[in-house]
């Protein structure tokens, strides 16, 4: 008797075990699946087809949905699809990836460039005073490029509506204002042949204005290509030959500048 009712107790504990464990196991299991189902990260941007870099891995391009990265702290890149232009906007954020669905919406800032000869030209929204060509603006949804106006003292007043953008680039030559009795006074002074005094010096000038900034442009492409190439590669010496096409751009531009300034400089006198 004495071992039959000790079975009998061993069999019942068993089944009472079992009758707790038995849920708990099957808790567990659902809650892992579904905490694996719901982990899902989202990276969206204002710019369709934006590129996303994961922890300086390239993940996909946007909308991008990820369902294998692991919990914690990465770093997030979301970059313009046109990275060939070097007004591109790049995003970066440090993000904290849950154990639940999350989603990481981003604005890709949108950048053009301002550009005036000769520079230093206001940049006006309205009667505000945004800065001086040459000048970078990030144009949120609060501004019109079409209100923006041009103002430099003793030039006309040109409006950036109606010029036209290249690679995000707006870029005019400001019109003088002639005063009356200053035009008298050249015109009078001016040889009877029709020639300028300083013809020659100005053909040089202006050669050479063109030229430089040709040199430029030409060096600031090379640059950007050099740039992307490093961007996609790594590769420190692309990094180091990009910096020096831009100082080769740069110094192309100050030519540039300085030729022009002699030009109008030679334009005006006697």
């Amino acid at each position: 008797m004495e071992g039959s009712y000790g079975m009998t107790g061993i069999k019942k504990l068993a089944i009472a075990t079992l009758c707790l464990v038995g849920p708990a196991i099957s808790f567990a299991q659902t809650d892992t699946l579904r905490i694996t189902d719901s982990h899902v990260t989202i990276i969206k941007a204002d710019v369709n087809g934006a590129l996303v870099y994961i922890d300086d891995k390239f993940s996909g391009v946007v909308p991008l949905t990820i369902d294998t990265l692991s919990k914690g702290r990465h770093y997030v890149r979301v970059i313009d699809p046109d990275y060939s232009n070097w007004l591109t906007g790049v995003v970066e954020d440090t993000v904290n990836v849950t154990e639940n669905s999350q989603t990481f919406t981003y604005r890709i800032p949108r950048l053009v460039m301002i550009n005036t000869d000769p520079f230093g030209a206001d940049v006006m929204l309205g009667d505000s005073l945004l800065g001086q060509t040459p000048f970078v603006l990030d144009v949120d949804d609060g501004v019109e490029l079409s209100e923006i106006t041009l103002r430099k003292e003793g030039y006309s007043v040109s409006t950036l509506g109606s010029l036209v953008a290249k690679r995000g680039t707006f870029f005019t030559t400001l019109r003088r204002e002639w005063d009356p009795g200053i035009g008298d006074m050249v015109v009078a002074s001016a040889p009877l042949d029709g020639r300028h005094p300083h013809s020659t010096s100005l053909y040089i000038t202006g050669a050479a204005a063109v030229l430089s900034g040709a040199a430029s442009a030409y060096f600031k492409t090379r640059a950007d290509r050099e740039y992307d190439a490093y961007l996609f590669s790594g590769d420190p010496t692309r990094l180091s030959t990009t910096r020096r096409l831009d100082t080769s751009a740069g110094i192309a531009l100050m030519a540039t500048q300085i030729s022009t300034f002699l030009f109008v400089y030679f334009l005006l006198s006697d």
